[in-house]
């Protein structure tokens, strides 16, 4: 005969979700205090291409690899949430927000019902308080971007990788585990690498038919990847498109194949003592969002103290039992943690999966110490005194941590009202609208990318940027000005041209009159604008718009241009015999002849010169079939600086219709692959000529 439990009192099975309503409520409560906030990952750049591509949803939009935010442009699953949610909200803030809410919501009831899976459900109730009390899990589960869509479906792959562990008939929920784990692929990268390994590891202690579970795992995994995988990507680098991360491909002295063990160990030992102060909060400062976008974000705590003894002994105690769920949990704490120390950097985004294993261990010392008293004390009063003390130091502890989140963490580092937003917005908007490019300091992001009076209006070619910490660069985006025809307005917090001097005794020096500064509305900001001279001849590349034909390919103008709106493109030979190719169609119309060619070796921070021009033949033509070579390109001197030029002369100055580049290597063969970026062409050479004055600039006249 079957013994029917006891039911549970009402408020227990009340209190998981009474936790995510208030996880809901505080997150409401944040945006209500101020029109424009301070947020962990910054969606900059990207607002305007996220809402394009959204309102397009290109269902053939490659897999993300790169880092989780700035890539969130790129997740199909994602932009399919936000534009319906952008349906439902038409302020592009709010419908971001909404997004992140629930899925951060749905984190929590999967959370619960994992921990209620594998400790109890007392101690997943406790662990879900853990989380919606922790500051740093409520500013990223909230958090604009798909990094809150992230941890939802790796939890959802998790959990429904233990369901199928207890079911008799598990095929159904292996298949769906492998559906929630090839959604993966479409969200921040890092979940890819811990999540999957940890539902294998879960799969091989879980009993009966493992090694089933694991081929159907696979092979449902594969036939998605195939599938959906292929049409989406649909090319050879699909496998490297998966499996890529920065976090693992470079390490801190460079690339993995030329740091090798050196720098594999030099990281272990350097994240070794930021690992033990995350745990143990060693050297921590509190979790703000200053130090989590800064070089010293590994300085943030990521939980309160007072729950250091408790994860402590909660670890002990799981691996004293040994049951299959504390070991589950052990493993969990593992994965999510001792892959990441040979990485790049322990930066909090990285380690916010610990939470969970935390939090459940957590849990399990509450659940273990109350029982331990409760059969040590005897007496009513006791009795009562136990939880009331339980329950008195989780609320103390949730009180301060929530105060913090709300009073400290949530609030802007601002102070300006809704009318000097919208005006503040008015006015930039006006900069935009002029087709100008607009650049932010980090310092003035709340003010831009926290206003959603600026937000709402931004269209997917207004192209806005955001300055990177080293100011040097500031440079780099002055002669991607003259690169493009287009003036450039710099924003900043004053006072801040100091720390520009050398950009703009640069641009004074060979641009004389092109700087103008101003102050913005709402009194806090400041910004400049850079004016390319007027006498420049134009980037026909951007002015013209010409048909592009990558090594026989023909694509639209707006494939090739990168999420800083300059012109990208990568050309691979069409078979081993034929050099790799760009061809630029001018129309039957043209009347314009090109001399110049300007651009920059592939990658932002660390240039690729190997990937760059080192021989190639310049053709013209008007029918696209006959050629005529017109000049000849020689890299000889390429360096690991930012632009290099190259000129060649016509004979005569009669305009083609057809441009072509063949590329080859220093020994005349086909080259294996060229890519270029801020691509340029040019009718004359004054357009270059201070530019090129600039030692670092190389420049090559065939």
């Amino acid at each position: 005969m079957k013994i029917r439990k006891p039911p549970l009192p009402l408020i227990k099975r009340l209190l998981p979700a009474l936790l995510i309503g208030l996880f809901i409520v505080l997150s409401v409560a944040a945006d209500l205090i101020s029109p424009a906030k301070n947020y962990y990952f910054i969606v900059e750049r990207v607002v305007p291409e996220i809402f394009q591509r959204m309102e397009s949803l290109d269902l053939r939009s490659p897999l993300p690899h790169d880092w989780g935010a700035i890539g969130a442009f790129l997740s199909l699953p994602y932009l399919i949430l936000l534009r319906a949610a952008n349906f439902l909200v038409p302020d592009r803030l709010a419908a971001m927000r909404l997004v992140s809410v629930l899925s951060g919501s749905a984190v929590l009831a999967f959370f619960y019902l994992l921990g209620k899976k594998l400790v109890s459900r007392s101690a997943a109730i406790v662990a879900v308080f853990f989380l919606v009390a922790n500051p740093a899990f409520l500013e990223t589960a909230r958090s604009f971007g798909f990094i809150s869509f992230s941890h939802m479906a790796a939890l959802l792959a998790v959990l429904l990788a233990v369901v199928a562990g207890e079911k008799e008939r598990w095929g159904i929920w292996v298949a769906l585990s492998a559906a929630a784990s090839y959604l993966l692929l479409h969200v921040y990268s890092l979940m890819r690498i811990t999540t999957i390994p940890l539902i294998i590891a879960f799969f091989l202690i879980s009993g009966r038919d493992r090694w089933r579970k694991i081929l159907l795992f696979t092979v449902v995994f594969i036939v998605l990847l195939a599938g959906f995988g292929l049409f989406q990507d649909g090319g050879p680098g699909l496998v490297s498109a998966v499996l890529q991360t920065r976090e693992w491909s470079e390490f801190a002295g460079g690339p993995i194949e030329e740091a090798g063990l050196r720098n594999f160990l030099s990281n272990l030992e350097r994240n070794t003592p930021i690992l033990a102060g995350y745990l143990f909060n060693l050297d921590r400062t509190v979790f703000t969002t200053g130090t989590a976008l800064t070089p010293t974000a590994e300085q943030s705590r990521l939980f309160h103290s007072a729950f250091i003894p408790f994860w402590m002994l909660g670890l002990a105690v799981c691996a004293f039992r040994r049951r299959r769920g504390d070991l589950m949990v052990l493993l969990m704490l593992a994965v999510f943690i001792l892959p990441k120390l040979p990485s790049n950097g322990l930066w909090p985004r990285r380690m916010l999966d610990m939470l969970y294993p935390l939090a459940l261990l957590v849990g399990v010392a509450f659940v273990y110490l109350y029982s331990l008293l409760s059969r040590a004390l005897s007496g009513k009063a006791w009795q009562a005194a136990v939880p009331a003390a339980a329950g008195g130091f989780l609320l103390l502890v949730g009180f301060l941590e929530a105060g913090h989140f709300l009073l400290e963490l949530s609030r802007p580092s601002i102070a300006m009202s809704r009318r000097e937003l919208s005006r503040l917005a008015d006015h930039v908007g006006e900069r935009l609208q002029r087709d100008e490019m607009v650049i932010s300091t980090r310092a003035a992001h709340p003010y831009l990318f926290g206003n959603r009076y600026l937000i709402n209006r931004l269209k997917g070619d207004h192209v806005f940027l955001s300055i990177p910490p080293r100011y040097g660069r500031l440079v780099g985006y002055l002669e991607n000005a003259l690169v493009v025809g287009r003036p450039l307005s710099v924003i900043y917090v004053p006072p801040r041209p100091e720390e520009f001097s050398s950009c703009l005794d640069w641009a004074n020096e060979h641009f004389p009159g092109a700087l103008t500064f101003f102050e913005l509305p709402g009194g806090h900001l400041n910004a400049f604008t850079f004016t390319p001279p007027a006498d420049l001849s134009p980037n026909l590349v951007i002015s013209e718009r010409p048909r592009v034909i990558v090594s026989g390919e023909a694509s639209p103008y707006s494939d090739f241009l990168d999420d800083e709106g300059f012109f990208h493109l990568a050309a691979r030979p069409p078979s081993p015999e034929e050099a790799p190719s760009i061809v630029f169609d001018f129309g039957e119309d043209n009347r314009r002849v090109p001399r110049v060619i300007l651009a920059s070796p592939p990658g932002r921070i660390t240039p690729r010169p190997d990937l760059f021009i080192r021989r190639a033949v310049v053709s013209a033509g008007f029918d696209g079939e006959e050629w005529e070579e017109v000049g000849r390109l020689r890299g000889d001197r390429v360096s690991r600086h930012r632009f290099f030029a190259y000129q060649w002369t016509f004979a005569g100055d009669r305009p083609f219709r057809y441009y072509r580049f063949e590329f080859f290597d220093d020994a005349g063969r086909p080259a294996a692959e060229v890519v270029l970026q801020d691509l340029g062409l040019f009718e004359t050479e004054n357009h270059l000529a201070n530019l090129l004055r600039r030692e670092e600039i190389v420049f090559c006249d065939d």
